[in-house]
């Protein structure tokens, strides 16, 4: 999806990461898989910058027999994908380990194994990493007042380099957390160091080491400082009896369900609480039950023996420390009584834990867009996205920090395939049908405002040719030539080809509009005629769905080329269909192609004050529509709703509300006249507008509803008026409303667009208010001049 901008602009990834740790290489892992699936026009261009020279992964605390406290399974693909080349099943393959490992029976790797397995999966994706670069700046790239872009600035040694992104994903990982005014020295540690600091050991004799903790990694601390320095003494201190066993059980572990995201995403702040303090226990300060079990066997041991080494100072804190050049001096003061003592250690480390980097700090001016909630936190969507400012379209994910949004596993190993799945659903959900040719909302729009422009500009010459040739030869013609268009648009190379390949289409579609209503002007007899254009106004709507069903669908599973060709391919049958049901004319006659005559057809036409009137009504009733069905998936991939593209499909189903709407015109103007028909469809219509401004789905739903309905009476009683009024050159009168209507469309389309770009939803909602308002001054002016005629010819009027 990437394009190359003009002049030194910089390259543009649809998604830059930011830290390579193993969320971010499984990130790497289901681009590349996803990339490997699609064409070339659909994969998503990516790149991500890590500080480290190198993959690593609390290369610290690799303790040679610590174990993995999440199964094998939950590697960086299984849960999302188990077929996977880069599980941790094909790594062992790959080592000639695979069957020793079934042999072993066990679900926990060794900490170090795994750790190869992250830098053997690494490797494979290392084509899309820059290592040693750390991230200087992220900048907003804006246009008109919209960030499309951030530019990303990393820095390898003395040098600068920019890259541009739609998409951001951080993974910055964890950072060592050390309690407040203790700083880190050769003899205050924090666990992270451990194995690189005990190197610097070798040679020397410690006698004694302190170790702050009372997690898994101060006990394995503990258990390898035991083992490692076998003339030193170890003290434990923690404020509890002792180490507290981790709750592993299968029901407590529902908790790292992917299910149980969803859970708690959606729970009040209280329940939120209760579940935290409820399962703590599954991963803070807890510890393995057969290592808490090894060192009380190895106290008791030397407790039996007489030389004790391992001492555990329960129930006290650790209150301060003195670093010295030969020693540290660690004060510990017991809860109960208050007693303090004073230890003399080489060294004290301190397994407190980790904090999640500030999300926020490497965003700089961008940061001011993000959202946080009362408690200064950020804002997180469900898709782990950040809730920003609606100018901000660029979207930025987090891989970590969400723990009071999405619960315990935000920064876990547990959940880390389905979540870097969710990420990828939710960037590519989030780009528009047209996103792999670079297109944003405005230009994507005149790939609809091409189409229906230039089908408003053909409808009058080809409803001639229609005079001459006949309704029938022109419709199959018409419909032809346009699937076979319509094939050809998913090979489109660039958005300016889709452009010109829909305007084509748009061409040769407008025999079908130019001739159809002539066709049912002269077949069908005159009482029905209201009832029959209805039926075809429906038809149009139930088309209208199901293109956009087929598309939405279709493209969330294959990319938009694979659902503008199910499009096209369905076309095919439906042309099939329509030239085997369609009926013999038994009213048309020939006329000849008289260039002067049909401009002298048109000029009546255009001077009569009813036409025109209907023919302003129809384009602006199409401005809206068209207007409100260009921007409404845009509107929908952004936050609150944050909809993938086949659901967003899915509500063009409210099409159907215009089948049944447009379909029941002819007894509303039955009821309650032509005009009384117009102001209740105008009136549905702002209605709906009105009510779509609400951000809940459920009432932008129910705006929809009564827009298309609005929309496809009022379009019915507008068209079928057009064949009622005109009394010749029926055809003409009929293209000049089709034209007037595309016209509308396009507009409305760019109109639309441009508006949502400006002001959001609600700078759509106002084109469309306007165009009611227009529709609401048309029919007013209609009717007073009705009034006026009636008055001076003393006849009823007759609209």
């Amino acid at each position: 999806m990437s394009q190359v901008p003009p002049g030194d602009a910089p390259l543009v990834h649809d998604l830059i990461g930011i830290g390579f740790g193993p969320s971010n290489v499984a990130m790497a892992i289901a681009l590349s898989e996803h990339n490997a699936r699609v064409g070339r026009q659909e994969a998503v261009t990516a790149h991500f910058f890590e500080r480290q020279p190198r993959f690593g992964w609390h290369r610290g605390m690799l303790i040679d027999d610590a174990t993995m406290q999440v199964s094998f399974l939950k590697d960086l693909v299984t849960l999302r994908n188990p077929t996977s080349e880069y599980s941790f099943l094909c790594y062992l393959q790959s080592k000639g380990r695979l069957i020793d490992f079934v042999n072993h029976k066990n679900l926990f790797p060794l900490r170090v194994e795994f750790h190869d397995y992250f830098e053997w999966a690494a490797s494979k994706v290392d084509d899309m990493v820059s290592y040693g670069h750390e991230i200087v700046s992220v900048e907003p790239v804006e246009r008109d007042g919209i960030v499309e872009y951030l530019d990303v600035t990393a820095r390898s040694g003395s040098e600068l380099v920019v890259h541009r992104a739609r998409n951001l994903v951080l993974g910055t990982g964890l950072r060592p957390r050390m309690p407040e005014g203790v700083q880190r020295s050769d003899r205050v540690w924090h666990n992270s160091d451990l194995l690189a600091k005990v190197e610097g050991l070798e040679g020397t004799k410690p006698q004694r080491f302190v170790v702050v903790g009372a997690g898994q990694s101060a006990a394995e601390n503990v258990a390898y400082l035991h083992r490692r320095f076998p003339e030193a003494e170890i003290c434990a201190v923690f404020s509890r009896y002792g180490y507290s066993p981790a709750d592993d059980s299968a029901f407590a572990n529902r908790i790292f369900d992917p299910e149980a995201v969803d859970e708690y995403f959606t729970a009040p702040d209280d329940i939120k609480r209760k579940l935290m303090d409820y399962h703590g226990n599954t991963n803070y300060s807890v510890v393995d039950i057969d290592l808490i079990d090894d060192l009380y066997r190895q106290a008791y041991q030397e407790k039996v023996l007489g030389t004790e080494r391992l001492r555990f100072l329960n129930i006290s804190r650790l209150t301060g420390v003195e670093d010295g050049p030969d020693k540290v001096r660690a004060f510990v003061t017991s809860l109960v009584t208050g007693e303090e003592t004073a230890l003399d250690a080489d060294v004290v480390v301190y397994a407190t834990g980790y904090s999640p980097a500030e999300p926020l700090g490497l965003l700089g001016p961008v940061a001011d867009r993000c959202h946080r909630d009362d408690q200064g936190r950020v804002r997180v969507e469900r898709d782990y996205r950040l809730a920003t400012d609606p100018e901000l379209r660029c979207g930025i994910y987090l891989q970590g920090g969400t723990e009071h949004t999405h619960g315990i596993t935000s920064s876990l190993l547990s959940n880390t395939a389905i979540r870097v799945g969710e990420i990828l659903a939710s960037v590519l959900d989030r780009e528009p049908a047209t996103s792999g040719l670079g297109a944003t909302a405005s230009a994507a729009s005149w790939t609809v405002s091409a189409a229906t422009g230039a089908l408003a500009l053909c409808v009058l010459p080809l409803s001639a040719l229609s005079e001459r040739f006949g309704r029938r030869t022109m419709m199959t013609a018409s419909l032809s030539l346009a699937v076979g268009l319509a094939l050809l648009v998913p090979l489109a190379p660039n958005l300016q080809t889709l452009i010109a390949l829909r305007a084509l289409q748009g061409a040769a579609l407008a025999g079908l509009p130019a001739s159809a209503m002539a066709f049912l002007a002269e077949e069908v007899r005159p009482k029905a005629l209201v009832a029959a254009i209805g039926l075809f106004v429906a038809g149009n709507s139930i088309g209208g769905m199901s293109g956009r069903l087929v598309t939405g669908w279709v493209a969330q599973m294959w990319g938009w080329r694979a659902g503008v060709a199910a499009v096209g391919l369905t076309s095919l049958l439906c042309a099939l269909a329509f030239r085997a049901l369609l009926p013999k004319a038994r009213h048309f006659t020939p006329g000849t192609l008289n260039p002067k005559a049909l401009a002298g057809t048109v000029r009546t036409h255009l001077a009569d004050p009813l036409l025109m009137r209907l023919y302003v009504i129809g384009a602006l009733f199409m401005t809206v529509f068209g207007a409100v069905y260009t921007v409404i998936g845009y509107r929908l991939v952004e936050a609150p709703f944050s909809l993938p593209q086949g659901v967003i499909g899915s509500i063009f189903l409210v099409y159907l509300v215009g089948t049944v709407s447009s379909a029941a015109a002819g007894r509303l103007v039955g009821r309650l006249g032509r005009r009384g028909a117009l102001y209740l469809a105008v009136s549905t219509t702002a209605a709906g507008l009105l009510v779509s401004l609400a951000d809940t789905l459920a009432a932008v739903l129910a705006g929809l509803v009564l827009i298309t309905a609005g929309f496809f009476a009022g379009h019915a009683v507008a068209s079928s008026s057009v064949s009622r009024t005109a009394k010749t050159g029926r055809a003409q009168a009929s293209a000049l409303y089709q034209s007037a209507y595309y016209l509308g469309s396009s507009a409305g389309g760019t109109l639309g667009a441009v508006a949502f770009h400006a002001g959001g939803w609600a700078g759509t909602v106002l084109i469309g208010l306007v165009a009611v308002l227009g529709v609401v001054s048309v029919t007013l002016y209609g009717s007073h001049s009705a009034r006026a005629e009636a008055r001076r010819t003393r006849l009823a009027p007759s609209c």
